[in-house]
C-alpha cells in the first residue's frame, strides 16, 4: 500500500513515469498505488492504464503548493470519483488564478470542496532544511491549521527514507497527531521507482532551482532512498507507531478510485424541433448524399455505406460529435475560411456527405473501420485543416458557442531532446558554459550524440536518462476538447507557455485514455496560400477559382509534376519526393495519392518503394504473398503503402475482427511499436494457418505488418493531401506569379526559402521588385508588368519581409500612406532606429530619392522623430559623398534585410571562381553523363539525414541556375561532417549519378565555399 508518490509529471521533481512506478510496485508486491503529483493530475490516466496491466488498485491525489499560506505541501487524496472531480476543479482554479508554474490556492474554496466529504488530506513532504519540523509544538500547530481548512480528514503522514532526521520528525509528528486527534498514516513519498533513478532526481531538482548539484546540495535528497518499498519494510519500521500501519491500510482501501467511472460526454447540440442528434444527423447526411452522389437509385452502394456508417455512429453514441464538427466547418465556410478534413475521417461517407472531407471514400474503396467500428474502445478523431491565419476564429467560435467552462485546448508535453539533455546534464554537473557549448556544437536536436561526439561519461549517461523527460506543458497544434459538464472537473486546466493560452493537463494520449472526444482544428499554411492565390487571380486575371472549381486532371500539370518542377507545391516539393516523380510519371489523381505516400518511413522500412516503382514501370511482375492478400494489396501493385492495407491484410488473411484490426493499427503507431507488434505474431500466424496459408507466405505477410511498426500512413490522409497537391500544382503551372506571391505572403511555410522561391520565379521570366515604402503592401503583392516576357504580373516584395518589421507594423505603414517625405514617414510611424536601418538597407527609401547609404546615414536621427517633432527639426548632419552600393554589396544588403534578393543570387558573383576550379552550375550538372566526375558549388538549402537512410545525408545545393541534389554517403559524411554542418556554402566534388530521370551528385569530398563579404560593413547593417 503506497499513499504518496511522485511521477515525472511532478515536473523537474519526480524521475519515473507512471508506468515504471506501477511496474515496480507490482514487483514489490504492493496491491495499491497512489499517484500524487505536485499541483497536477497529469499522470492519472496513464497510471490507470498501467495499473490494469499489473492488477493494481489505484488512488489519485495531488500535492498542493500551500507554502504561501504557511501550510507546506499537503497531499489531497480523492476518495471517490466526485472527489477526483472536485480536486481537478480546485487545481484548475488555482492554476488559472496564479502565474505559469505558480498556482494560487484559495483556502476558502479548498475548505468548501473538502466539506463535501470526498477527500483525505496528508501533511505531505517535509520542507528541506527546517529544524522546526522536528518540533512537536510547531507540528501540532501545522496540523491544527490544516484541520481548520480541510476539517477532520487531515492525517499526519510519517515518511521514512532511512535518513537520520526522519525518526526525529516522525516521533514528533506522531505526538503532535495524538495531541490534535489526527489519524496517523505512513508513506515513502517516493520521487522515483527504484534507487537507480536517484541521481536523475537530484539533477532534476538542481535544474528546477537553476543551480548545479554542488550549489543545490542543501535541497537534494541526501541518499538514494526516496523510492518505493515493500509492505513488509513499511510495516517493520511502523511497529514503533501503534495503529499507523492499520490506519494506512484502512485509508488506502477506502480511497481506491476507478477512473473508468468518469466518462465525459459531449455538449448537447441544438437540433431542429422533432429531432434528436441521430435523426438530425441523418437529415443533414442525406441532403449531402444527394449533392455528392444523387438519389438512392443512382448510387445504391454509396447509400448502403451511409446506412451502415450511421448505424455504427448511433451505436457508439457519436451523432452529436459529427454535428459539432459539421457546425464548425459550416461556420468556416460562411466566414470564407477555407477548410478541409483529413486523416482517417476521410474514410467516412458521412464526413464526405457533410462536406467535412473532400475524398470520395466509395470511389477510393477506403476502409471505414480505420476510422470507426463498433468494437473500437477509443474515441475517433476528426481532423480538419483551416487557413492558418484564421484558424483562431474557429476556436473563438467554439468557445463562444459552448462556453469556456466546457471547452479547452489539449496540451503538448514538451520533453528534453538530445541536445538540450546534454546541455542541462552538463550544467547540473557544474561544467562552464563555454565547455558546454563545445560539447553540444555537433549534436543534432533530435539525434542522440554519436560515439564521435566527445562527452564526459557522466554527462553522456545522465543525458540518456534525461532525454524524453517532461519539461513543461505546451499547446497541442489544434486539439480541442468539448464536454457537457465543466471540463475542469474532468481534467485540470493550467496556463501554457504561450501567452494567454490555457491547456488541459494532458496530451492527446491522456485525452484518449480519459474518454474525452478530441476535435483537431489544425492550421495549414497551404490553405491560406491557395486562397490568397485565388484572390490574386481574380484581381489580376479576372477569373475565380476555389478548391472545388480548379479544373481536374490537367495533362500539362501532370507533365510538370513528372519533370519534378514542384518547388513550392504542397507535399511533393522535398528532394526525396522529387527524386521519384520522374519514375512515377503521374498522370491521374490516384498517382498523386501514391506520390504523397511513398516517401514515408513505413513504405521505406517495408522495402516497398523500389518494388512499387519497378512494377509500375513494367519491369517486375505483380505478385502477392498469397491470394488472400490480393484484395488488400491490389491497388498498390502487391506492395503495402497504407495503414488500411495492413488492417485489411490482418482481416482477410488472419481473420481478425474490425476491432482487432483497429487495435493492431494503434499498436503500429504506438510508442513501443516493435514490442507491441511482436506480441501479435502468434495471433496472426495462427489465424493464417487456419486459413491454409503456408508458413513461408504467412511469415512474409507478418514481415509486411512488422515493417510498418512505429510508422503508419492512412490512405485517406494521403488522398486528402493529394487534393491540395493537385490544386497547388495547377496554380503553379497556370498562374505562377499569383502562386509564388501567395507563398511569399504566407512565409514561413513549405520546404523552400523566399530566396529559392524568388529565384525559381525569375527563371520563369517573372519580374521581382524590391521593397518600396510607397508601393509595397504589408505582404507581397502583384503589379502590372506589360513588358514581361512571361505575360505574368510582377511580384512586389512586402514590407513585412524586412527584418524587425512585424506584419502589424507593416500594415500600419500601408494604412498611413501617402507620406510627403522621409521626415513625415519617421514622424508618423515612430519606428526604431533598428527598423529604420533595416528598411534603408533594403532600399525601401528609394521612393524619396534616397540611396541606401544616404538613408542609412539618416536613420539614427530619424529614430528620434515623433509626431511632436516639427517638420525639419530633426535633420541629420549633411551626408558626405557616399558612393552607391556595388552589385555585390546590394545583393548582400538585400539578403541581410529581407532574406532574398529581387534580381540577383549571391552565387552568381562566385561563378568566375567556380569556373576556375572546374565547378559546374546546377543546370549544367543535369547534362552530364552517368559516372562522370563533377564539382558543384552553391548554398546549402537543406540537410537531411532520415533514420531510414542508414547514415546517408541528402543535401540540396542552390546557385543562380537552380537546385541540385547531392547524396553524401555515410563514410563521406563522417569525414566531412563538420564542414557540411558548419558552412552555409559548400564546394562538393563527386560523381554524377543518373537513374530513371533523376540526376544526383554523389559526394566524395566537401570543402567550404568561401564567400567574400564586402569590406564596407555599414552597407549591410
Amino acid at each position: 500500500m503506497e499513499l504518496h508518490t511522485h511521477s515525472f509529471f511532478s515536473l523537474l521533481r519526480g524521475a519515473s513515469e507512471p508506468a515504471d512506478l506501477a511496474a515496480e510496485a507490482a514487483r514489490l508486491g504492493l496491491t495499491t498505488l497512489a499517484l500524487t503529483d505536485t499541483d497536477a493530475l497529469t499522470g492519472a490516466r496513464r497510471l490507470a492504464q498501467a495499473a490494469r496491466e499489473h492488477r493494481l488498485a489505484t488512488i489519485y491525489g495531488a500535492e498542493l503548493s500551500l507554502d504561501a499560506h504557511g501550510l507546506g505541501a499537503p497531499v489531497v487524496l480523492a476518495t471517490s470519483v466526485p472527489g477526483f472531480m472536485l480536486l481537478s476543479e480546485a487545481i484548475s482554479q488555482a492554476q488559472l488564478a496564479g502565474d505559469k508554474g505558480s498556482p494560487a490556492y484559495d483556502l476558502e474554496a479548498l475548505a468548501s470542496a473538502a466539506a463535501a466529504g470526498h477527500w483525505a488530506v496528508l501533511t505531505g513532504c517535509p520542507p528541506y532544511g527546517q529544524d522546526a519540523m522536528a518540533d512537536v509544538d510547531e507540528l501540532a500547530r501545522l496540523l491544527a491549521r490544516l484541520q481548520d481548512v480541510f476539517g477532520p480528514v487531515v492525517h499526519a503522514e510519517l515518511i521514512d527514507r532511512r535518513l537520520p532526521a526522519d525518526s526525529l520528525r516522525n516521533d514528533a509528528l506522531f505526538v503532535a497527531a495524538r495531541r490534535t486527534g489526527a489519524p496517523v498514516v505512513a508513506s515513502t513519498a517516493a520521487h522515483y521507482a527504484a534507487p537507480r533513478q536517484a541521481r536523475l532526481s537530484q539533477v532534476l531538482t538542481a535544474l528546477r532551482h537553476r543551480e548545479n548539484l554542488a550549489e543545490a546540495a542543501g535541497i537534494l535528497h541526501a541518499a538514494p532512498t526516496a523510492h518505493l518499498r515493500t509492505g513488509s519494510e513499511m510495516r517493520s519500521w511502523l511497529s514503533r507507531y501503534p495503529g499507523a500501519w492499520e490506519s494506512t491500510l484502512e485509508l488506502g482501501r477506502r480511497s481506491v478510485v476507478d477512473l473508468d467511472d468518469l466518462r465525459p460526454e459531449l455538449p448537447r447540440f441544438p437540433v431542429s424541433d422533432g429531432h434528436d442528434d441521430d435523426s438530425w444527423l441523418r437529415v443533414l447526411a442525406e441532403r449531402g448524399m444527394v449533392r455528392r452522389y444523387g438519389s438512392r437509385a443512382q448510387a445504391g452502394d454509396a447509400w448502403r455505406q451511409l446506412d451502415h456508417e450511421l448505424s455504427v455512429v448511433k451505436e457508439l453514441g457519436l451523432p452529436g460529435y459529427f454535428l459539432i464538427v459539421d457546425d464548425l466547418c459550416r461556420f468556416a465556410r460562411e466566414s470564407d475560411i477555407w477548410c478541409q478534413g483529413r486523416g482517417s475521417a476521410a474514410n467516412s461517407v458521412v464526413c464526405f456527405a457533410l462536406g467535412i472531407t473532400q475524398v470520395d471514400p466509395v470511389d477510393r474503396g477506403l476502409l471505414f473501420e480505420r476510422f470507426l467500428n463498433s468494437e473500437r474502445a477509443s474515441t475517433p478523431d476528426i481532423d480538419v485543416d483551416f487557413e492558418h491565419r484564421r484558424r483562431d476564429e474557429v476556436f473563438a467560435y467554439a468557445y463562444a458557442r459552448y462556453g469556456r467552462d466546457h471547452a479547452a485546448r489539449v496540451a503538448n508535453i514538451i520533453t528534453f531532446r538530445p541536445r538540450l539533455a546534454v546541455r542541462e546534464s552538463a550544467r547540473a554537473m557544474g561544467y562552464p558554459v563555454a565547455q558546454i557549448d563545445e560539447m553540444t556544437r555537433h549534436i543534432q536536436h533530435h539525434e542522440p550524440p554519436g560515439p564521435d561526439v566527445v562527452l564526459p561519461p557522466e554527462v553522456r549517461e545522465m543525458a540518456a536518462q534525461l532525454d524524453g523527460h517532461p519539461r513543461h506543458l505546451g499547446v497541442h497544434s489544434g486539439g480541442l476538447v468539448l464536454t457537457r459538464d465543466k471540463v475542469t472537473r474532468v481534467m485540470p486546466v493550467e496556463w501554457a507557455t504561450a501567452n494567454g493560452m490555457s491547456v488541459l493537463q494532458g496530451d492527446k494520449e491522456d485525452i484518449d485514455l480519459a474518454g474525452c472526444i478530441k476535435i483537431d482544428l489544425l492550421s495549414l499554411g497551404i490553405l491560406s496560400a491557395l486562397h490568397d492565390a485565388c484572390r490574386l487571380i481574380k484581381a489580376h486575371h479576372g477569373r475565380q477559382f476555389d478548391l472545388a472549381t480548379i479544373p481536374p486532371e490537367d495533362p500539362d500539370v501532370y507533365a510538370m509534376i513528372t519533370r519534378a518542377e514542384t518547388h513550392g507545391t504542397f507535399q511533393i516539393e522535398s528532394r526525396a519526393t522529387q527524386s521519384i516523380l520522374p519514375m512515377l510519371k503521374p498522370t491521374k489523381f490516384a498517382d498523386l495519392v501514391v506520390a504523397v505516400s511513398l516517401i514515408r518511413p513505413g513504405p521505406i522500412q517495408g522495402n516497398s518503394v523500389k518494388p512499387f516503382l519497378r512494377r509500375r514501370a513494367g519491369k517486375e511482375m505483380v505478385t502477392y504473398p498469397h491470394p488472400l492478400a490480393e484484395r488488400a494489396l491490389r491497388r498498390s501493385l502487391g506492395v503495402p503503402l497504407y495503414q488500411e492495407q495492413i488492417m485489411m491484410l490482418a482481416m482477410d488473411c488472419a481473420g481478425v475482427s474490425a476491432g482487432e484490426a483497429d487495435r493492431l493499427r494503434k499498436d503500429l503507431s504506438a510508442k513501443h511499436a516493435p514490442e507491441k507488434i511482436a506480441a501479435w505474431r502468434s495471433r496472426l500466424l495462427a489465424g493464417m494457418a487456419e486459413r491454409g496459408i503456408p508458413q513461408a507466405a504467412a511469415e512474409e505477410i507478418f514481415h509486411i505488418v512488422e515493417a510498418f511498426s512505429g510508422y503508419g500512413f492512412p490512405e485517406s490522409h494521403a488522398a486528402s493531401m493529394a487534393h491540395l497537391v493537385y490544386a497547388s500544382a495547377w496554380l503553379k503551372f497556370h498562374y505562377p506569379s499569383a502562386f509564388t506571391c501567395a507563398l511569399l505572403m504566407n512565409q514561413p511555410m513549405g520546404f523552400y526559402s523566399p530566396l529559392t522561391l524568388i529565384g525559381e520565379a525569375r527563371r520563369r521570366g517573372i519580374t521581382i521588385r524590391g521593397v518600396d515604402l510607397a508601393a509595397s503592401g504589408a505582404q507581397a503583392t502583384l503589379e502590372a508588368d506589360p513588358a514581361s516576357s512571361s505575360g505574368q504580373p510582377a511580384i512586389r516584395l512586402g514590407l513585412a519581409s524586412v527584418r524587425t518589421l512585424s506584419p502589424q507594423a507593416a500594415q500600419r505603414i500601408v494604412d498611413a500612406r501617402p507620406f510627403t517625405d522621409v521626415d513625415d514617414f519617421a514622424r508618423r510611424t515612430r519606428l526604431s532606429a533598428r527598423t529604420l536601418e533595416a528598411l534603408a538597407t533594403a532600399g525601401a527609401f528609394g521612393c524619396f530619392g534616397l540611396s541606401r547609404r544616404e538613408a542609412l546615414w539618416r536613420a539614427g536621427a530619424l529614430a528620434a522623430v515623433d509626431e511632436r517633432t516639427l517638420p525639419g527639426a530633426a535633420q541629420a548632419s549633411p551626408a558626405p559623398e557616399l558612393p552607391a552600393l556595388g552589385p555585390i554589396e546590394a545583393t548582400f544588403a538585400d539578403l541581410w534585410a529581407t532574406g532574398a534578393s529581387p534580381d540577383t543570387h549571391p552565387v552568381q558573383y562566385l561563378r568566375d571562381h567556380l569556373r576556375a576550379v572546374d565547378a559546374v552550375s546546377a543546370v549544367e550538372l543535369r547534362q552530364l553523363a552517368d559516372g562522370e566526375p563533377a564539382s558543384l558549388g552553391g548554398l546549402v538549402t537543406h540537410r537531411q539525414r532520415p533514420p531510414t537512410a542508414k547514415g546517408t545525408c541528402f543535401l540540396s545545393i542552390e546557385d543562380e541556375t537552380g537546385l541540385a541534389n547531392v547524396i553524401v554517403p555515410p563514410a563521406t559524411w563522417e569525414r566531412h561532417r563538420r564542414t557540411a554542418t558548419e558552412h552555409a556554402g559548400l564546394l562538393i566534388h563527386g560523381v554524377v549519378e543518373r537513374s530513371r530521370g533523376c540526376v544526383n551528385l554523389v559526394a566524395r569530398r566537401l570543402e567550404p565555399l568561401k564567400v567574400v563579404v564586402p569590406a564596407r560593413r555599414r552597407s549591410t547593417r
